[in-house]
C-alpha cells in the first residue's frame, strides 16, 4: 500500500462466503490517510463518467444544506483545482442536491459560463423515516456514503444503526427492484470497539487490536495504517508543543479491549474484599458483579450472590430478572467501565460470554 488510502484495497475485497460484500468499513487511528478523499474521488468520477449519483449521509437535519463541500471539496479539486462543489436544498432539513461546477472564463479572463453536474444528494439519518416517503428521487444514486461513522465523544442518535438501516431500505429501492444491491460505505478516524454499528454488525469480539482485515457476511472492515502519516502527526510543532497534553482522547483505538485475555485474571490482594452489588441473568448463565473500592474496578464472575437483586442482561427472558431504568443504567455503567478499562473478568469465557451478550 501506498503513503495515502486508495478505496480500490476495499472495493477488491470479498465477504467471508467469497461474494461483493454491501457494507464497505474502513478506520484509521490518525487523521490524513485520505479515506475520504479516496472514496469522493471515486463516486465524483462515477458520477461525470456515467451519470450515476451517490447518498452522503449526515446524522441531523441541520448539517443538511451545509455538509457537502466538507466532504468533497478535497477530492473535487484533485479532479480539477477549478471544480466547485455546491450544495442545494430540496427539502430543508431532509434532503439536498449536490452539484459540481466548472467556471470558465474568456480571453479577457472574466467569467463566461459554467458547467455544471448534478453528482449526488445529502439525507440525514434524523429523517429516515421520512426519506421512505420521497424514495423515488433516489433512483438515479447507486452507493451511499457515512464520513466519521464513528464519534469521539459517544455521542449517536438514539437507535442509529437501526435509522441506518431504514434509509438503506429506503435507498436501495428502485431500477425495476424492491431490493437492489447498493454499497454503502462507512469511514472513521478512530475506533472505538463498542459503537453502536460494531454492535449492530457482530463485530465486537471479531476485531482485535492486530486486526487489519475483516470479512463477514456482506461485510467488510479495513484499518488503514501508515507509519510514515503517523510519524507526521507526532512531529508536528503544534502537537509538540502539547507535551504534557494526553492525545488518547483525540486518536483512538479500544479495540485492544476484546483481545483474548485482556482484563481477564483473579484480582490482586491489594484489591482488597470484593462487594458483590447484583446480579445478571439472561436465562441461561448467571454472573455476579463485585466492587473493589480500593481501585474502583468491578469484576464480572460467574456465579449468583443470594440477597442481590438480579438483572436481565439484554432482554427479560426470566420472570426473576429485572428491567427497569435502574436495570438500564447499570448496564451502561458496565459498559462504560469495560471501555474505560475499569471491569474486569475473572476468566476469558466470562468476558466472552459477557461479550456475546453486549
Amino acid at each position: 500500500m501506498g503513503k495515502f488510502f486508495d478505496v480500490k484495497y476495499l472495493m477488491n475485497m470479498t465477504d467471508k462466503y467469497g461474494e461483493k460484500p454491501e457494507i464497505f468499513i474502513v478506520c484509521s487511528r490518525v487523521r490524513g490517510p485520505g479515506k475520504t478523499t479516496s472514496v469522493g474521488m471515486m463516486v465524483l468520477n462515477k458520477a461525470i463518467d456515467t451519470g450515476d449519483k451517490f447518498v452522503l449521509v449526515c446524522r441531523k437535519k441541520a448539517q443538511v444544506g451545509n455538509y457537502a463541500n466538507g466532504c468533497l471539496k478535497g477530492a473535487a479539486e484533485l479532479l480539477d483545482p477549478d471544480y466547485i462543489v455546491e450544495e442545494r436544498t430540496g427539502i430543508k432539513g431532509l434532503y439536498s442536491n449536490i452539484y459540481l461546477i466548472k467556471k470558465t472564463y474568456d480571453e479577457e479572463g472574466k467569467e463566461d459560463e459554467k458547467e455544471e453536474i448534478h453528482v449526488g444528494y445529502v439525507v440525514a439519518l434524523r429523517g429516515a423515516y421520512e426519506i421512505k416517503n420521497i424514495s423515488s428521487l433516489f433512483v438515479d444514486s447507486w452507493c451511499s456514503i457515512q464520513d466519521e461513522f464513528i464519534t469521539q465523544d459517544g455521542s449517536y442518535l438514539p437507535d442509529e444503526p437501526v435509522l441506518l438501516q431504514n434509509l438503506h431500505t429506503s435507498l436501495a429501492r428502485g431500477r425495476g427492484k424492491s431490493v437492489r444491491y447498493y454499497p454503502h460505505f462507512m469511514m472513521a478516524n478512530c475506533i472505538d470497539i463498542l459503537n453502536p454499528y460494531f454492535v449492530a454488525f457482530g463485530l465486537v469480539g471479531q476485531l482485535h487490536s492486530d486486526t487489519k482485515k475483516y470479512r463477514g457476511d456482506g461485510i467488510v472492515y479495513m484499518r488503514y495504517e501508515n507509519d510514515a502519516i503517523a510519524k507526521e502527526h507526532e512531529q508536528s510543532k503544534f502537537n509538540k508543543a502539547f507535551k504534557g497534553y494526553s492525545r488518547e482522547n483525540e486518536f483512538t483505538d479500544n479495540s485492544w479491549l476484546v483481545d483474548t485475555s485482556t482484563l481477564c485474571g483473579k484480582p490482586e490482594p491489594s484489591w482488597g474484599h470484593p462487594a458483590y452489588q447484583y446480579n445478571l441473568h439472561d436465562g441461561k448463565i448467571w454472573m455476579r458483579v463485585a466492587y473493589f473500592y480500593n481501585t474502583g474496578l468491578y469484576m464480572l464472575d460467574y456465579g449468583k450472590e443470594q440477597g442481590l437483586t438480579t438483572y436481565a442482561i439484554h432482554e427479560p427472558e426470566v420472570g426473576e430478572c429485572v428491567w427497569d431504568a435502574p436495570g438500564v443504567r447499570i448496564r451502561r455503567l458496565l459498559r462504560e467501565a469495560f471501555k474505560s478499562g475499569q471491569l474486569r473478568f475473572r476468566t476469558e469465557q466470562v468476558k466472552r460470554d459477557y461479550i456475546e451478550r453486549l
